[in-house]
């Protein structure tokens, strides 16, 4: 559920924030060209390759689109850690932020065609964007927590990694006093663009999750 949704006109954007959105949008570009391409060749391995690097610069789009929010409304926030040891990217938020009026944002970033997701909770499926989703979210942080915290680097005092992982603790400690005060926020940010290049707006949605 969406209790309201704003948008932010990439005209009203400076001139430095809009060139490293072309930045990220030549990358996605480039991209699709070499997908097309592979595509007119029926060469399936350099599509595969092509494929990906368009899901990454839609990533990196939907991020800096994010950042740009937050610059914008929240120019003073601190991010918190987010990310979790290891490459894989799923059952953690995109990015988490404390603001200086006491609040803490949730943001799950979108780039390119990307839509909201969904995971298993429990025995139901969650939308990206609920309360449950987003709960089930951070109880993965602290199911992995458990596990981090056993792993050889962290019990060996492994400088970057014990770091990581109490940026993680300290973050779940922010979003859990957030919670209870009723100052959470959860963002959606959308940076939306198709083969002819950018939609030259950011859609940006506040969940409804009952505060």
């Amino acid at each position: 559920k969406i209790a309201q949704k704003l948008k932010i006109n990439h005209a009203n954007l400076s001139d430095n924030v809009k060139q490293r959105l072309k930045q990220f949008e030549a990358a996605r570009n480039q991209a699709v060209a070499k997908r097309d391409a592979a595509l007119l060749a029926g060469n399936a391995t350099a599509l595969k390759e092509a494929q990906s690097a368009m899901r990454l610069a839609s990533e990196a789009l939907g991020e800096e689109a994010a950042r740009i929010y937050v610059k914008q409304n929240y120019p003073d926030a601190t991010p918190l850690a987010s990310k979790l040891p290891g490459k894989g990217k799923q059952g953690q938020f995109d990015q988490v932020y404390a603001t200086e009026d006491g609040k803490v944002l949730i943001i799950e970033a979108k780039g390119g065609n990307a839509s909201w997701g969904s995971r298993s909770a429990g025995k139901d499926r969650a939308q990206q964007g609920s309360e449950k989703y987003m709960n089930s979210i951070i109880k993965n942080y602290h199911d992995k927590l458990r596990t981090l915290t056993k792993d050889p680097r962290y019990l060996a005092g492994d400088d970057d990694f014990v770091k990581q992982v109490k940026g993680i603790k300290n973050m779940l400690k922010s979003l859990n006093d957030s919670k209870l005060d009723g100052t959470l926020e959860y963002i959606g940010v959308q940076q939306k663009a198709n083969d002819a290049g950018l939609i030259e707006v950011i859609d940006v949605s506040i969940f409804d999750i009952g505060f």
